[in-house]
């Protein structure tokens, strides 16, 4: 299933980013998409989980439950939730589409800045990684 995925990507001509495929490998895509460079994945993360310990009213229902959260979040041990993906979105000011390995065709989520919900595609940059 995963050749036919990334053979799939590339046909549409997208590169795949390889990783470790482990709690880091979202960060990892991201720091690839962003950066360039996969190895600044730690970076990323720092970005998100400062963003979120900075505007907890926008990312928390109960703002009381965001040093924890952050917390574990920074430890490296966590992979991202949908929440870190909205972050992401917002910080790079970009739509993160989320595909599955069962299909390469069509995102299993979308997520927009918050600052410019449903926005065009072709007004901002679009991140693609599979989760």
């Amino acid at each position: 299933m995963k050749k036919r995925f990334v053979n799939g990507i590339r046909n549409r001509g997208f590169t795949p980013v390889k990783n470790a495929g482990d709690k880091n490998s979202v960060f990892m895509s991201l720091a690839e998409l962003v950066f360039g460079d996969a190895n600044r994945f730690e970076f990323v993360r720092y970005m998100i989980v400062h963003r979120l310990r900075r505007f907890p009213e926008k990312y928390f229902h109960n703002t009381s439950e965001s040093p924890d959260y952050c917390n574990n979040m920074a430890t490296f041990t966590r992979p991202p939730t949908h929440k870190e993906l909205q972050v992401a979105a917002d910080i790079f000011f970009a739509v993160i589409e989320c595909y599955s390995l069962e299909d390469y065709k069509e995102p299993t989520n979308i997520i927009y800045p918050l600052r410019a919900p449903k926005v065009s595609t072709e007004h901002v940059n679009t991140l693609r990684i599979w989760t």
